[in-house]
């Protein structure tokens, strides 16, 4: 019976592998490469704009718009819109918003860029590619300079203050999830400074100093790579290691510390200078990152500590 049903079950198989890569070849084309990054820019800009009610009001109703009417998408003024609202707010917020913001205002303005280019797919990658390469090598020089970050101190202290960070100190570090919380409560009192009892002690782990030590040169070291591969001349050398190494960065990055708007950005700046030769489905896999980081988000780390942990 078996034996019977092997070739029927290799059939199935073989209908479903070609139906997977002829979607997968579909939806990584070239010419449709522009309108995916658009929506991927889209969605992180309507869930991850700051509160301010302008902001927030013009990149709603402008990207909603656009995702209803599919061709506004290529429009430069349409972007330049985006743009300008995103400058004004991010002016405003100029010494508390995270970097990626800026990153996301420069992102809007090279789409922006393209379409009045002679070749707007190629400008685009070509300023995807900068974007993140820069991006990463100034990151790289602030943590080879800073000796807080070099010493292990940043990521120390980000672990146990940052409750972004405590599903990783809880489950690899060893920090007790309450202590973790009055960690977070202290230092909001220490805020406070009209509150005499401000001072508190810092809640750890065992195994946090080690953690921290290894995320610092972990992370300056997938970052220099990314940089470097990102920065070099295309096609060239380690310029082929571009994706590679991205995609490794995200995927060891964003599960421990779902900062899903800068996961996002990057995904879909990596869309756009996705190279055409050789292994042509790096959209369908930033596409899976752009995803799969929501999920952490939602999903944190330390909610698998029952299944990581006896």
């Amino acid at each position: 019976m078996a034996d019977s049903l092997t070739p029927a079950s290799s059939g199935r198989w073989q209908r479903l592998r070609t139906a997977a890569l002829a979607w997968a070849d579909d939806f990584s084309a070239p010419e449709r490469r522009f309108e995916l990054v658009a929506v991927m820019t889209l969605m992180l800009l309507i869930m991850y704009t700051l509160s301010t009610w302008y902001m927030q009001a013009g990149v709603l109703c402008l990207s909603v718009f656009a995702l209803l009417h599919r061709p506004i998408l290529r429009s430069a003024l349409f972007w330049f819109a985006i743009t300008l609202i995103l400058t004004v707010g991010h002016y405003q917020g100029w010494f508390h918003i995270d970097n990626h913001k800026y990153l996301i205002t420069y992102w809007c303005l090279a789409l922006a860029l393209s379409r009045l280019a002679d070749d707007p797919d190629r400008f685009l990658a070509l300023n995807g590619r900068l974007l993140i390469g820069l991006a990463f090598l100034f990151a790289v020089i602030w943590k080879a300079i800073s000796e807080d970050y070099m010493s292990g101190a940043f990521f120390e202290a980000t672990l146990l203050q940052d409750t972004r960070f405590h599903g990783v100190a809880e489950v690899v570090g060893g920090a007790p999830a309450a202590g973790l919380q009055e960690n977070v409560l202290g230092l909001s009192r220490l805020r406070n400074f009209g509150d005499p009892s401000a001072g508190f002690d810092i809640t750890t782990g065992g195994r946090i100093p080690l953690l921290a030590q290894f995320m610092t040169w972990w992370t300056i070291l997938i970052e220099a790579v990314v940089a470097a591969c990102f920065l070099w001349p295309k096609d060239r050398g380690l310029s082929k290691w571009r994706d590679h190494s991205l995609f490794a960065f995200i995927l060891t990055t964003y599960p421990l510390a779902p900062v899903v708007g800068f996961a996002w950005v990057l995904s879909a700046m990596a869309t756009a200078q996705c190279r055409t030769k050789g292994f042509r489905y790096w959209p369908v896999l930033y596409t899976f990152a752009f995803l799969a980081v929501m999920v952490s988000a939602y999903l944190p780390f330390s909610r698998l500590k029952g299944l990581l942990l006896p």
